[in-house]
């Protein structure tokens, strides 16, 4: 078999400047930092392979990636700002697609990114009910993914990283939390991500022997532009509710209870960039509960839980279908426990 190496040493420095004015109501924050990636790599076919041939090669990567924020306080307790910033992924060792002569180089690319945000914070209700709010865009430059390209006859699927040239993303996030009453709160979350791949080509290499770009689990070449991107739910969510006892003694102590109920959905998603749908290559939509009821003191803690309180199979990822076959990630099964913490 092949043997591989690769390490990576990473160097940076960082720099920010705050200005506050408006009766220290409005904060600007204006930052860079530059970042230098050195990635050595080496890779041997062994027996296994049919040979003995050695490459080594280093790549480096450095980076300028500004940040620019703008805060701006409403009225007391309720912020709104603004963020532009950049930010980078070094490369790394392909040591799949060069070994099989797919990719003239040893290291796939950097990838880069824009993001935009605008949002708020704030408090309402004298302070019972806390939010924050945000909408953002992404915008994607040679993004990095996982990929696989089949060498015939077989075909023989070959896992390697390659780079989109494009990828844009949109979407908002929500959380909050209210304070009904001293005993009783209540946490919520919502989640929503619009992601769409650009125009990505991909074809048969010469003499048919290779499929050169994005392949499906057959090995044939897909058009991926417009495609979303794998691992990436449309909408999430979360629930919780959490109540809290007034002080009683227990033996000599002061003590209380505390009740916690967590309801988490997740919306269905695809596990690779072809957006292959079936066994092993995307997740359903999937919802779970669990429940979770503590006693405390000073000293101790003792917490009863149950989690996936439904019972149901739940799977939750996949690795390695889009060679056929691979491994299905799933939550527990229903599962009841009792944890204790004592201090001394």
């Amino acid at each position: 078999n092949d043997t591989r190496m690769s390490d990576t040493r990473s160097y940076g420095i960082y720099g920010d400047l705050t200005w506050t004015g408006l009766e220290d109501r409005l904060t600007l924050n204006a930052g860079v930092r530059y970042s230098y990636d050195e990635v050595e790599a080496s890779t041997r076919e062994g027996i296994i392979a049919g040979g003995s041939a050695f490459f080594a090669g280093e790549e480096s990567f450095d980076s300028i990636t500004p940040r620019f924020s703008a805060t701006y306080e409403l009225i007391n307790d309720i912020n709104v700002y603004g963020v532009i910033s950049k930010g980078t992924k070094p490369g790394g060792p392909n040591f799949a697609g060069f070994n099989i002569g797919v990719t003239d180089s040893l290291f796939y690319d950097e990838e880069s990114l824009w993001n935009y945000e605008l949002g708020t914070k704030g408090q309402l209700l004298d302070g019972k009910f806390s939010y924050s709010l945000s909408a953002f865009f992404i915008d994607w430059t040679d993004v990095q993914v996982d990929g696989v390209v089949f060498t015939f006859p077989g075909p023989v699927p070959n896992p390697l990283t390659q780079n989109l040239p494009s990828v844009e993303s949109f979407g908002f996030e929500y959380e909050g939390r209210l304070e009904v009453n001293s005993y009783v709160s209540i946490e919520t979350a919502v989640g929503y991500t619009n992601t769409e791949i650009g125009d990505f080509g991909c074809d048969f290499g010469e003499d048919q022997d290779q499929v050169n770009g994005i392949v499906d689990q057959n090995g044939m070449p897909v058009p991926i532009g417009g495609n979303e991107l794998p691992l990436a739910p449309e909408w999430t969510a979360n629930v919780a509710l959490e109540t809290t006892s007034p002080d009683f003694d227990f033996y000599g102590k002061q003590a209380n209870l505390l009740f916690r109920a967590e309801y988490l959905y997740r919306d269905d998603q695809f596990e690779f960039i072809f957006n292959g749908t079936g066994p092993g290559l995307n997740v359903d939509s999937y919802d779970t509960i669990a429940l979770r009821l503590a006693l405390e003191t000073d000293r101790f803690r003792i917490l009863g839980f149950v989690e996936n309180l439904e019972g149901d199979r739940i799977i939750v990822g996949n690795r390695g279908f889009e060679a056929y076959s691979g491994i299905q990630y799933a939550l527990m099964p229903r599962t009841f426990g009792v944890r204790a913490t004592f201090d001394f």
